[in-house]
């Protein structure tokens, strides 16, 4: 992208704005990640680093970092930066920070744009999904729980059904397969497979599900295919990996 073709924010904002750079696609081009100075309402803008002038496009949609803080720690500006978890050189979260009248604040939200709260991540905790999850199409306010491998799922559906007898149950299957970029590179309807044959994050995900249940599954590059996916495929080293899944039947 060429720098000076990005328009963050409205035309009428003059609170100034502060820009960092880090890789966040799957492209080898560092990306920006801007967010609004003085006066603003925190949000933070994600652009695509790609040197065209066609490729003007935002990575996710804005959201607000501090949308729930008092107005005078809303308004303050935020700085921001790019946080490397998995350690493939892309960021996987972005830390939001920001100084107000009524004290300071430090968010996270990962590049799908869910909130992690530090106080709660881990085994069993929960995050919220915000308003830059577009290639899961989440509202805000959508829960994510995160077990203790680092998967992360949740349930539009529940299911009533049976639930998967072992690692190696056979189950049948709608599912989805996307990369962070909204790239499908996988996806089939009425499929029949055996759990011990699929990655470690499809496993246990479909695992604790029951039949008649939907969930959208995102799996770190720990439990894909990490440095070394499949011969052929779209999916590149160490991607994050978004699944829907309905599960129809199960031994």
């Amino acid at each position: 992208m060429v720098l000076d073709s990005i328009r963050p924010f409205t035309p009428g904002f003059r609170g100034g704005v502060n820009v960092s750079v880090f890789r966040i696609d799957p492209d080898a081009i560092p990306d920006f990640i801007i967010s609004q100075g003085k006066g603003g309402s925190s949000r933070i803008e994600l652009y695509d680093g790609y040197v065209s002038p066609a490729a003007n496009a935002a990575l996710a949609p804005a959201f607000a970092a501090f949308g729930t803080q008092p107005v005078a720690t809303r308004a303050a500006a935020v700085i921001t930066t790019g946080i490397d978890v998995d350690g493939d050189g892309r960021a996987d979260a972005i830390q939001a920070s920001q100084a107000g009248a009524v004290g300071g604040a430090v968010q996270q939200y990962s590049v799908l744009g869910a909130v992690r709260n530090a106080a709660t991540a881990g085994a069993g905790a929960t995050r919220v999904a915000g308003s830059v999850a577009s290639v899961v199409g989440d509202p805000a306010g959508v829960v994510f729980q995160v077990s203790s491998t680092g998967l992360e799922f949740r349930d539009s559906i529940v299911g009533t059904g049976a639930t998967p007898n072992s690692a190696s149950a056979t189950v049948k299957v709608d599912y989805e397969g996307r990369l962070l970029d909204g790239t499908k590179f996988d996806g089939n309807k009425n499929t029949s497979f055996n759990l011990s044959g699929v990655v470690a994050g499809f496993r246990e995900g479909i695992q604790s599900m029951k039949v008649g249940g939907r969930r959208t599954l995102i799996i770190p590059p720990s439990l894909g295919y990490g440095a070394n996916p499949p011969a052929g495929s779209s999916i590149p080293a160490n991607a994050t990996l978004i699944f829907e899944v309905a599960l129809l039947e199960t031994t």
